[in-house]
């Protein structure tokens, strides 16, 4: 790779959606796995169905990962509470990641996201269904931003580092969350 040029990976999984009454069977989970090392790096995941399972690592300054996952419908669910599951992890500083879930009642959504180095961001949105989400930066200057809507909500914040900045958290439903920041003056 040139010197300068950031590398760019998008994976878009899509499942088509069962319609009512439909006897077929679900296929089996599908996952994606994304390990980075080095700067300036984009991982994109785009998921469309049940059953999802997202898993990014980056090692470097300046990565973005981006995960979008959805259910279309009620109608295209399974009763059986698929999962969507998420974990980005970053080490390094300068780094983003992103999390939008969406899904019906009933769906479990998992988020697990861990950023280790300086003016790191973190922003995760989750709506419907069981909503947990785990956040957890090391370092200065991070920046974290959290929105359950609907449904049963667990979130657990944890910041350790200097020049932390004011929590931003939106939650309607079962609302539990625990928030812990470290460090001076806090």
């Amino acid at each position: 790779m040139m010197p300068g040029i950031t590398s760019i990976l998008l994976l878009i999984a899509m499942q088509a959606g069962i319609g009512a009454g439909a006897a077929a069977p679900l296929p089996p989970e599908r996952s994606v796995g994304i390990d980075q090392i080095g700067d300036a790096h984009v991982a994109v995941t785009r998921e469309t169905g049940t059953g999802g399972v997202v898993l990014i690592d980056q090692d470097g300054d300046s990565n973005m990962a981006t995960v979008i996952q959805s259910v279309p419908s009620s109608d295209n669910r399974p009763d059986d509470g698929a999962e969507a599951s998420v974990a980005i992890y970053q080490r390094g500083s300068g780094n983003a990641a992103s999390v939008q879930q969406f899904g019906v009642h009933g769906m479990l959504k998992v988020a697990t996201l861990s950023q280790d180095g300086s003016n790191n961001i973190m922003r995760l949105e989750q709506s419907g269904g069981g909503n947990r989400a785990e956040l957890e930066q090391t370092g200065d200057g991070n920046a974290m931003d959290a929105r359950q809507i609907g449904n049963d909500n667990t979130l657990r914040w944890t910041q350790t580092g200097s020049g932390l900045p004011d929590l931003g958290i939106t939650q309607t439903g079962g609302q539990r969350m625990a928030i812990s920041q470290t460090g001076p003056g806090r």
